[in-house]
C-alpha cells in the first residue's frame, strides 16, 4: 500500500500520520545504531585479549629498554638522547612543578600583600540570572537589553503507540 507523499498534507490526520512515520523512522534508526554499537563492541571484545597481550609485551620491552638505558647512561656521552638504527632512546627532565605548602587562598593573600598582582588572576563574571531581573531602564544604562528568541518548533513522538519497523521502505510503503 502506497502512502501519501509528504507534500500531500491537508488535514491534521495527515499530520498525525506523518508524526507516526517520523517515529517509526527514528525508532528504526535507533535500532540500527544499537545493533551497530553491539557489533562494534563484539569486535572489540574479540580482539581485546590479543591486544592486551600485545600491550603487556610492549610494556615489558619499554621497561627493559629503560632499565638498560639507565644502567648504561654513560654511553649517552653527556647527551639526553641515544640514536640507534631503529629509533632513539631519550631522557627528558620535566620543568619544575609547583607544590603548594599552604592553602591557595593564603598564597593569594601573601602575593597580594607583597605586590605580586601579576601572579594573580581574578575572574570577573556577569551573573546573567541576576542581571535579567533588572528593569529595562537599568539594563539599557549598563548596555544590555532583554531579547526574546524566535519561537521554536518541536515534535514529540509517542513511541509507545508505534510498532517499530525494521525497514524504512515499509514505512513509506515503497
Amino acid at each position: 500500500m502506497k502512502t501519501k507523499a509528504i507534500t500531500d498534507i491537508k488535514t491534521w490526520d495527515d499530520v498525525d500520520e506523518l508524526v507516526k512515520r517520523l517515529g517509526e523512522i527514528e525508532m528504526d534508526i535507533e535500532g540500527k545504531e544499537n545493533r551497530m554499537t553491539q557489533e562494534i563492541e563484539a569486535i572489540k571484545a574479540k580482539y581485546k585479549p590479543e591486544i592486551n597481550i600485545l600491550h603487556a609485551k610492549a610494556k615489558l620491552i619499554r621497561e627493559e629498554l629503560e632499565r638498560f638505558a639507565r644502567q648504561h647512561r654513560t654511553d649517552f656521552s653527556g647527551k639526553n638522547t641515544k640514536i640507534l638504527n631503529f629509533g632513539k632512546l631519550r631522557f627528558k627532565t620535566p620543568p619544575a612543578r609547583l607544590v603548594f605548602l599552604k592553602k591557595k587562598e593564603e598564597i593569594f593573600d601573601e602575593l597580594q600583600k607583597l605586590g605580586f598582582s601579576d601572579c594573580i588572576k581574578i575572574k570577573k563574571e556577569v551573573i546573567i540570572s541576576k542581571v535579567k531581573t533588572l528593569d529595562d531602564g537599568l539594563l539599557q544604562k549598563i548596555g544590555c537589553k532583554k531579547v526574546r528568541d524566535a519561537e521554536k518548533f518541536y515534535i514529540d513522538v509517542f513511541r509507545d503507540k508505534i510498532i517499530p519497523t525494521d525497514e524504512i521502505a515499509k514505512v513509506f510503503g515503497d
